[in-house]
């Protein structure tokens, strides 16, 4: 029976042999630089990706973090409360009308928070949950207004590192305004805090 093989000559097989045998060791070793280069390109695209995503996280992170401070309540920290109390004590005993829009969540606790802290310095505070004296005041914001005579400097001051504090004339309008040695409106959150 005929083969190929004892067709070939025996000097060109030789030759064959050598060159399988040197594909045979070749070929995995170009295989592995080859899927050693792959496995390095493929690493340093992945690193670089990660590092696009990690700083675009940081990026939307960030944002997300200015957003919730943006739409997030007034609050005082310890250090303020503590403040407006000292500025408190140091005046003699004083009254205090502190009025709030009660259909408004966040003025209610951010109210909530300075009469704790007038409270706190000794102060007899009278809260007015009411939304009744709205039209006349600027829906927003903080305003104070002190009583002939009483000097707030202090006191306003150490709110005024709490939250902006504004002055306005028609707090001389409201009844309870001539019982108080301060009268505070805490309106709703301004935009732009």
């Amino acid at each position: 029976m005929w083969t190929l093989i004892e067709s070939i000559p025996r000097d060109n097989l030789d030759g064959w042999y050598r060159w399988l045998t040197g594909l045979a060791i070749g070929l995995p070793i170009l295989g592995a630089v080859l899927g050693g280069l792959w496995g390095w390109g493929a690493f340093t695209v992945s690193n670089r990706i990660g590092n696009l995503q990690s700083a675009e996280m940081l990026t939307i992170q960030t944002r997300l973090n200015n957003e919730v401070k943006k739409h997030a309540g007034r609050r005082l920290s310890k250090e303020q409360h503590d403040e407006i109390a000292a500025a408190v004590r140091r005046e003699p005993p004083i009254r205090v009308t502190v009025a709030f829009d009660g259909n408004d969540p966040e003025a209610s606790v951010f109210a909530a928070d300075l009469i704790s802290s007038f409270e706190g310095g000794g102060a007899v505070v009278n809260p007015q949950p009411s939304a009744v004296f709205i039209a006349q005041m600027p829906v927003s914001g903080l305003l104070l207004e002190a009583s002939q005579g009483f000097d707030a400097t202090k006191i306003e001051s150490a709110i005024s590192s709490a939250a902006s504090v504004g002055k306005s004339e028609s707090l001389k309008n409201f009844p309870a305004h001539s019982r108080a040695d301060i009268y505070l409106y805490v309106g709703h959150k301004p935009q732009a805090l």
